[in-house]
């Protein structure tokens, strides 16, 4: 918003000065403010733009006919209004890397598609089952850079101790594992 109020500022300088620039300021604030603030969903504590993740799930989920009016969104959603989960997201990459698009814009966008998704009702659980997941889809498949990165993230938002994430990354990496003590199953949620 300050880029655009600075180009009509450049471009059209009579216009600039028709408005109070401090009432601008003010709604630029309260905006950036508003980004960064909390929201109190079903008793948990989320950043606004989880909050309005939550809802927007909500709504897609009982409004299955967006899916069609907006194609985008199937990219995010399954046909039946659900998220898409963290290996779907994997598959559905994949795939559009078959297809040769770009693949930074792809990594920009699958980031943002399993790393921003709102864990508000999953919470650490849901972080977990991602784990679980990631760990066995990866054991099992080929992968990237970015498919691994997907799993160290979630390795970091545990309680796991070095050790325990290091002999996970080494089970995906090599193929052959033994878990120890179920590192995993320890992890409490």
């Amino acid at each position: 918003m300050k880029e655009a109020i600075s180009t009509i500022e450049r471009y059209n300088p009579e216009l600039y000065d028709m408005y109070d620039i401090s009432k601008i300021d003010k709604i630029i604030s309260d905006y950036d403010n508003s980004i960064n603030s909390t929201l109190s969903i079903y008793d948990h504590e989320c950043s606004h733009i989880k909050g309005m993740d939550s809802v927007s799930s909500l709504y897609i989920r009982d409004h299955i006919s967006c899916l069609e009016e907006f194609p985008i969104l199937k990219t995010a959603y399954n046909t039946d209004g659900s998220k898409k989960d963290i290996i779907q997201l994997i598959m559905d990459r994949r795939e559009k890397i078959k297809q040769n698009l770009d693949i930074e814009k792809l990594n920009s966008l699958y980031d943002a598609l399993c790393n921003d998704k709102n864990f508000v009702a999953g919470g650490l659980k849901g972080t977990k089952n991602e784990i679980e997941l990631l760990v066995s889809y990866l054991h099992e498949n080929d992968f990237d850079e970015f498919e691994l990165s997907l799993l160290v993230l979630r390795l970091n938002k545990t309680n796991l101790t070095n050790e325990q994430k290091n002999r996970i990354l080494q089970y995906v990496k090599e193929k052959e594992f033994v878990c120890k003590n179920d590192d995993l199953k320890s992890q409490k949620t």
